[in-house]
C-alpha cells in the first residue's frame, strides 16, 4: 500500500504541481505572504489559534528549503509584512478619516510600515539562518597500510579515468553553483522525507539525523555515502536544520520582537502570542508573559515544521509543550477577595465632533446624565478616557462639585480628563474623584506611553507643516513619570483599600510598562481608552485581546471603560465576563472580583525567559559543534526509515 501511494504520488498532476511549486523560488515567496495573511486568522476577532501554529510552522519549513540567505530575508520579509499589513488595517481607518489622505496613500504608508515592522524578523532571521550554517575543514585520509606483494593478491580496484573525470566535474558544478549564490544549496543533502521524498532522486542511505554532522575524519573535500559535502566560497558547509529551527530562529524572532517593543518608542502591537489567548498556550502567560510565551510557540512551530520533514525525533517537543500547556491552563496563582460593585459608563461620543467646542456642553450633560444615577450604588465609577474634551482647570468648579458629592454618597468616580501645567505642558490624565472633600486631594495619574503622531508629534516643527497627518486634536501631549504610584480606592464599609494598576488606552500594549506597576499590594487593573479611533474595524477588538493578556499575565482582574466599545469586565483568567456592544451609549454594572498575591511573572517579570533564551542559545551553540555518533545514526535509522 506505501509503494502504492509513493507511485501514485510521484506520478499524480496535482503533486507535480506542487513540487514544482515547492522547488521554485518564486512560488515559495508567494507561499510565504499567503501563509503571513492565513496567520492574522489567529488574532482577534477571529482567534484560530491553530491556524497560526499551522502558518508559522509552515513558513519555518519553507525557509529550511531556501538556499541563499536573501532568499531567506525575502521570505521572511513577506510573511510578517502580510500579517502585520491586515492585522493593522484599521491605520487606513484612521489616516483617511482623520488625516484625510487618499486611500491609496494610506494603503501604501501603512506597507511600509508594515514592512518596516518585518524587517527586523527579517533581519535576524537572515542571521539565524547563517549562524546555523558550519564551515568545516576538511582533514587528510588517514594511510592505509601497505598490502604486503602476494602473487594471489588482487589489486585493489581503482576507478576508472572517465569517472575519476566525471567525480571532477560534479564537485566542480557544485563549487561554482554555491559560489554563484554566495550560499548554499542542502536540496540534497539530507535522506528524502516528508514532502522532501516526493521530490525524486535516490535515498541517501544512513537516515542521518537532519542537520548532524559525520565525523571529521571522514571529510576529504568529497561527498560520502549519506553525507553530501557542498562548497561556500571555498569551504566545505553543512546546514543545522534542527539547530535553526529550534533554537536560532526562535531566538532571531523574539529579538525582533524586543526591537519592534523598543525602537522609536516601541510598537508592540502584533506579538504573535496575543493570537494565542483562547487556545492552550495561554496557560504560559502568567508564566512567562507574551513574550515568553510567543517564544514557546516559536519553538513548537519549529518542532512541527521539522515533523513535516519526518524528523519525528523532534515531535515530542512540541508534544511536551502542549501537554505541558494542557495541564496547567486555568492554574490561580492568586486568590480571590470580596467583590466590590463597579460601574463603566460608555458616552459614544462621536470621534468627528469629540473636540468641536460647539459639543463640550452635550458631551459633559451626556455624562453627568448617565453618572446621577448610579452614584451611592457603586464603590467605584468609570468614565473612559478624555471623556471631558477641557482641560480640567477649564471646569474646576463642576469637578469640585462633582468630587463632594461623590464623597458624600461614597461613590468614587474615575474621571478621564486633560490637565495643563504653565507654561506649555499639558498631561493626559485620570483623576480620582469622591475619597476627599477637598478636590486638591485627589489621586491624578498621567500616561506615561503616548501615541506617536498621534498624542506626540516627532520633529513637531517641521511635521505639522505638511498637513492634517500631523495635526490630530490633542496631539502635543507630555509624557508621565515613568514611577507613579497606584490608584488607591478606599472602602469605607468594608474598611480597606484596594490598588489598582491604572492604564490609560495606548499604555496597555507593553507589558513590562503595566508590570512594572504591579506588586504584592495590586488587586486588579483599571482600563480606560478612547477606541473611537479604530471605527468600525478590527482594531477594538485586537485592542480588547492585548488587554486580556495583560489581565491573563498578571492574573490581576480588569475593569476597561472605552468611549465608544469595548467596554469590558475581564476576569483573572483574562476571560471577558461582561462586555456592552460597539457604537452605543451605556452604563456596564459589575461585580469586580479582586485578587491578591503574584503570578510567576508578575513576580520576576522577563527573567524567566531570559534564562530561557540563554539555555536555548548554550543548546543551539552545542549542537552545532557536536558531531554524530553511530548511536545517534542508528537511532536515526530506527525512527525515520
Amino acid at each position: 500500500m506505501l509503494a502504492q501511494i509513493t507511485k501514485w504520488a510521484h506520478q499524480s498532476p496535482l503533486s507535480s504541481l506542487m513540487l514544482k511549486c515547492i522547488k521554485s523560488t518564486w512560488a515559495t515567496m508567494l507561499a510565504s505572504l499567503f501563509l503571513g495573511a492565513l496567520a492574522t486568522l489567529g488574532f482577534a476577532p477571529y482567534h484560530q489559534w491553530v491556524l497560526l501554529l499551522i502558518s508559522l510552522a509552515f513558513e519555518i519549513f519553507l525557509l529550511m528549503r531556501l538556499r541563499c540567505k536573501k532568499y531567506v530575508f525575502l521570505s521572511l520579509l513577506l510573511y510578517f509584512t502580510a500579517l502585520n499589513a491586515l492585522t493593522l488595517e484599521w491605520l487606513n481607518f484612521v489616516m483617511t478619516g482623520f488625516g484625510q489622505l487618499p486611500l491609496l496613500a494610506s494603503w501604501l504608508i501603512e506597507l511600509i510600515f508594515s514592512a518596516y515592522l518585518a524587517f527586523f524578523h527579517a533581519l535576524l532571521g537572515t542571521l539565524a539562518f547563517s549562524l546555523a550554517l558550519k564551515r568545516l575543514k576538511p582533514t587528510a585520509p588517514a594511510a592505509t597500510p601497505a598490502q604486503p606483494a602476494s602473487s594471489s593478491a588482487q589489486p585493489a580496484p581503482t576507478q576508472s579515468a572517465d569517472a575519476s573525470a566525471q567525480s571532477a566535474a560534479a564537485q566542480e558544478e557544485n563549487s561554482a553553483e554555491a559560489d554563484d549564490d554566495e550560499d548554499y544549496d542542502d536540496s540534497d543533502a539530507q535522506p528524502s522525507r516528508g514532502i522532501s521524498s516526493l521530490m525524486g532522486g535516490p535515498e541517501l542511505t544512513g537516515g542521518a539525523l537532519p542537520g548532524w554532522v559525520p565525523n571529521s575524519e571522514h571529510l576529504t573535500g568529497q561527498s560520502i555515502k549519506g553525507y553530501p559535502c557542498f562548497k561556500l566560497k571555498g569551504h566545505e558547509v553543512r546546514f543545522y536544520k534542527n539547530v535553526f529551527a529550534l533554537c536560532f530562529l526562535p531566538l532571531a524572532l523574539i529579538g525582533a520582537d524586543f526591537i519592534i517593543g523598543w525602537l522609536f518608542t516601541g510598537f508592540p502591537w502584533m506579538y504573535l502570542g496575543y493570537g494565542l489567548l483562547d487556545g492552550p498556550f495561554s496557560a504560559y502567560a502568567p508564566l512567562v508573559g507574551v513574550r515568553g510565551l510567543s517564544f514557546l510557540f516559536f519553538i513548537c512551530a519549529g518542532a512541527l515544521a521539522l515533523a513535516v520533514e519526518r524528523s519525528y525525533v523532534y515531535l515530542p517537543i512540541a508534544g511536551v509543550l502542549f501537554l505541558i500547556a494542557l495541564f496547567t491552563q486555568g492554574i490561580s496563582y492568586v486568590k480571590d477577595l470580596a467583590p466590590v460593585t463597579m460601574a463603566g459608563i460608555q458616552g459614544n461620543i462621536a470621534q468627528a465632533i469629540k473636540w468641536d467646542p460647539r459639543n463640550t456642553l452635550p458631551t459633559i450633560d451626556k455624562y453627568l446624565d448617565l453618572t446621577h444615577p448610579l452614584i451611592g450604588h457603586n464603590d467605584l465609577i468609570i468614565w473612559p478616557e478624555s471623556a471631558l474634551p477641557v482641560f480640567i482647570g477649564q471646569v474646576e468648579p463642576l469637578m469640585a462639585d462633582l468630587n463632594s458629592y461623590a464623597y458624600e454618597r461614597h461613590s468614587p468616580i474615575l474621571v478621564g480628563i486633560q490637565r495643563y501645567e504653565p507654561p506649555r505642558t499639558s498631561f493626559n490624565s485620570i483623576f480620582l474623584l469622591g475619597q476627599a472633600s477637598d478636590l486638591t486631594a485627589a489621586q491624578v495619574y498621567d500616561k506615561r506611553a503616548l501615541v506617536p503622531f498621534g498624542e506626540v508629534i516627532p520633529l513637531e516643527s517641521q511635521l505639522r507643516k505638511l498637513g492634517p497627518l500631523f495635526n490630530f486634536p490633542m496631539s502635543s501631549f507630555t509624557k508621565g513619570a515613568y514611577d507613579q504610584a497606584q490608584l488607591k480606592l478606599n472602602q469605607v464599609a468594608a474598611e480597606c483599600t484596594l490598588n489598582f494598576v491604572p492604564a490609560i488606552c495606548y499604555e496597555s500594549i507593553f507589558p513590562e510598562l503595566i508590570a512594572a506597576m504591579a506588586d504584592e499590594s495590586t488587586n486588579g487593573i483599571i482600563m480606560v481608552s478612547n477606541d473611537s479611533w479604530y471605527g468600525d474595524t478590527r482594531g477594538p477588538q485586537e485592542h480588547l485581546a492585548i488587554a486580556r493578556m495583560r489581565a491573563l499575565e498578571l492574573q490581576k482582574p480588569m475593569m476597561r471603560v472605552t468611549n465608544s466599545g469595548i467596554t469590558a469586565y475581564i476576569d483573572a483568567q483574562g476571560k471577558v465576563v461582561k462586555r456592552l456592544p460597539q457604537n452605543v451609549d451605556g452604563v456596564l454594572q459589575v461585580e469586580f472580583v479582586p485578587t491578591q498575591g503574584q503570578t510567576p511573572y508578575g513576580r520576576f517579570g522577563n527573567l524567566p525567559l531570559y534564562v530561557l533564551i540563554v539555555l536555548v542559545a548554550a543548546l543551539g551553540l552545542a549542537l552545532r559543534r557536536r558531531d554524530i555518533t553511530a548511536e545517534q545514526e542508528s537511532l536515526s535509522t530506527l525512527i525515520r526509515p
